[in-house]
């Protein structure tokens, strides 16, 4: 699935979890079941921490293998990060959002503040492995309307 197709469909799918209607009524916006859903976060947040650390090869091992190879090196991951994602390298707020399997691909979004306000959503692409555990296939930020200010 193309990933603007995703951007949209998860739209919709937060749209009509606000509206109340039960996710179960269409088989295309499913939820991963609860140790799913806490498995993948506790991934996306090992990332997180490990760029406020600067831990390139931690951060760097989070990433699906396609990822990895890549970008060959943990040092080259980390330029990209801080190049293109700047607001996930440096959040000054993170917080999850509902997951959803949407045409089968697993998403986990994160509406991220950064340091200067700006708010975007961050829609992590989520890839089982063989193990059963999960890595981080891509992310994708869309950007917000919403600007945070302090009072």
């Amino acid at each position: 699935m193309r990933r603007t197709g995703a951007i949209c469909a998860l739209i919709v799918l937060w749209l009509a979890l606000l509206g109340g209607r039960a996710l179960g009524q269409d088989p295309r916006y499913l939820q991963p079941e609860p140790e799913e859903a806490h498995a993948i976060q506790s991934i996306i947040q090992a990332q997180l921490d490990a760029f406020q650390k600067d831990d390139a090869e931690k951060a760097f091992s989070y990433a699906a293998p396609a990822i990895r190879k890549r970008f060959g090196t943990a040092e080259r991951f980390m330029t990209m990060v801080r190049e293109s994602y700047a607001i996930l390298y440096r959040p000054a707020s993170v917080q999850f959002l509902p997951p959803a399997i949407i045409d089968g691909e697993t998403i986990q979004a994160l509406r991220v503040v950064g340091r200067d306000g700006t708010v975007k959503v961050a829609l992590y692409f989520m890839e089982r492995q063989a193990d059963g555990s999960w890595k981080i296939k891509a992310c994708e930020l869309a950007p917000s309307a919403a600007v945070f200010t302090r009072r």
